[in-house]
């Protein structure tokens, strides 16, 4: 009683600031499913790629089959590379758990572009989502479903190909945590 009859109003007044203080610092950006989304511009992209429909278990190997020979060809066509390799995600079907996917590498050029044996695709200047996503390739889907949360939030609806991009060689990082996706979605 007399501890708080003396210093009780100073000791309410200095927790009342203390809360003030905590509640005025910003919380940071939003995260969906734990990831930061951001809103970019995105430039036109050309791409050279092998398209096909592939059960998902056999993605990688759509990767390893292609992506090496698309390189080679692009380069002997003498090509400016201009990204990592890719894979663009044109459908996603769930109960045949298969996709219509390209593997494909960002070249500098336009709808005119063309190597023998490939497809050229021209993914056009827009607003794009992007999260940049580091970990195992096969543990993607929580970035996706946050894309999903985030655009649903926001109104927005994808307006293209879902596009990831390798940045990380796993042949020269071993460590699966450390391996760079960038995740991109274009919407409107």
């Amino acid at each position: 009683l007399f501890m708080d009859g003396m210093i009780g109003s100073d000791f309410e007044k200095g927790l009342a600031s203390i809360k003030q203080a905590a509640e005025s610092v910003p919380a940071g950006p939003k995260k969906y499913r734990g990831y930061e989304i951001a809103e970019k511009d995105a430039q036109e992209m050309v791409y050279i790629m092998k398209k096909d429909s592939v059960s998902w278990d056999k993605i990688g190997e759509f990767y390893n089959t292609h992506l090496h020979a698309i390189f080679e060809a692009a380069g002997k066509a003498k090509l400016e590379f201009a990204g990592s390799p890719s894979g663009l995600f044109f459908k996603w079907n769930e109960d045949s758990k298969s996709t219509i996917m390209a593997a494909a590498i960002a070249v500098k050029g336009d709808t005119n572009t063309k190597v023998k044996g490939y497809e050229t695709f021209v993914l056009p200047a827009g607003k794009c989502l992007h999260i940049a996503y580091y970990g195992p390739y096969e543990k993607t889907e929580q970035a996706h479903y946050g894309m999903d949360d985030y655009m649903q939030e926001k109104g927005l609806t994808k307006s293209g190909c879902v596009i990831e991009e390798y940045v990380t060689d796993p042949t020269t990082e071993p460590d699966t945590l450390k391996w760079l996706t960038n995740i991109y979605y274009p919407v409107q």
